[in-house]
């Protein structure tokens, strides 16, 4: 599916089991913006895949603008999970399009 494998985790020991499986090309200690300023991930990128990954941030506009400016034009495709921002739920500004659940993680 892809040819280069670019992994990024606020943890070091996510980064470290992801070593261990030995399939990334680069791995990087950091937040999901911070490997798209990577001057080691160079060019578009055909994938970007965030998976429980946003419910750890509110507001997402700034990340989902990197990652467009990233994409391959035409066909770069981003796939990511979210929780669902239930109807009966509202953020405290309507605007905003989130809301920090109890469990202490964003409903979008």
């Amino acid at each position: 599916l892809v040819e280069h494998l670019v992994g990024v985790d606020l943890s070091p020991e996510m980064i470290a089991k992801a070593e261990e499986r030995g399939c990334y090309d680069v791995l990087r200690v950091g937040d999901v913006e911070s490997i798209l300023t990577d001057p080691l991930v160079v060019g578009c990128l055909d994938l970007v895949v965030a998976c429980d990954v946003f419910v750890y941030i509110g507001d997402l506009r700034s990340v989902f603008q990197s990652v467009s400016k990233r994409l391959t034009p035409g066909h770069g495709l981003f796939a990511f999970s979210t929780e669902f921002l239930d109807e009966g739920q509202h953020a405290t500004d309507e605007d905003r399009g989130f809301v920090l659940q109890s469990c202490a993680r964003f409903a979008h």
